[in-house]
């Protein structure tokens, strides 16, 4: 059985539910793989019980350093990148940690060293085979799906109006149709599920605004009893 030891900085976020811990520890469930993970520095020790060391989002100086290690030891190591980090908008939250050129360079390491890269999309692969000079064949798109053996998919019952379901690093996608969002919030309340932009809480129009802070498996649960006719994603 292939053993496998994940490097995943934050084990219950959002992008470890979708993309490492959510999906890896499901596969060790199942007796596909074995799966352990942790978030911090690992040496020779650590690394020669495992196949494989698989990285979420890897750019620090400590994750370089495993990266070295992992390849001197002779061992496989799997990346996996959801977003395209080298190229954020401004007003992005973690815009300021990753505009670093020391960041970008490790980045270009882990890219250009890794045996396997795992993106979300097609268009990410691509770009990030721009970056690099060797064997793109590394290069593997795997999508975010439905997590359906953990989340309770259910059919809730319709509810009449619109909702917007998106976090602050769509400031920008907001701001792209503002006018339609103004336009619609005339006719009818629109329900913010996560960020609500600033030009709707400064407008007159009625709207309500869920911030939400629990666990992403309570996330999906609020989330999926209130189906609206119309869903802005």
């Amino acid at each position: 059985m292939i053993k496998i030891l994940g490097i995943i900085p934050a084990p219950n976020s959002g992008v470890s539910f979708y993309r490492s811990t959510g999906v890896l520890n499901e596969m060790h469930r199942q007796g596909v793989i074995h799966f352990d993970f942790m978030s911090g520095a690992i040496d020779w020790d650590m690394i020669g019980r495992y196949d494989i060391i698989f990285m979420e989002r890897p750019y620090t100086k400590q994750h370089i350093e495993t990266a070295a290690r992992v390849i001197m030891l002779g061992k496989r190591l799997v990346v996996d990148y959801d977003d395209y980090l080298f190229g954020l908008q401004k007003d992005n939250p973690v815009y300021h940690e990753y505009n670093n050129v020391q960041i970008k360079k490790n980045m270009l390491f882990i890219l250009n060293n890794a045996h396997a890269i795992i993106c979300s999309t097609d268009y990410l692969k691509e770009k990030l085979k721009e970056l690099t000079s060797v064997d793109h064949s590394r290069f593997y798109t795997v999508p975010n799906a439905l997590n359906d053996y953990i989340l309770a998919i259910t059919e809730p019952a319709v509810q009449t109006g619109v909702m917007y379901r998106g976090s602050g690093t769509h400031k920008l996608d907001c701001e792209s149709v503002k006018d339609a969002l103004l336009n619609i919030s005339r006719e009818t309340p629109i329900t913010f599920y996560g960020h609500c932009p600033d030009f709707i809480e400064q407008s007159m129009y009625e709207f309500t605004h869920i911030h939400w802070t629990g666990s992403i498996t309570g996330y999906y649960g609020s989330l999926s009893q209130r189906l609206n006719s119309v869903m802005v994603v």
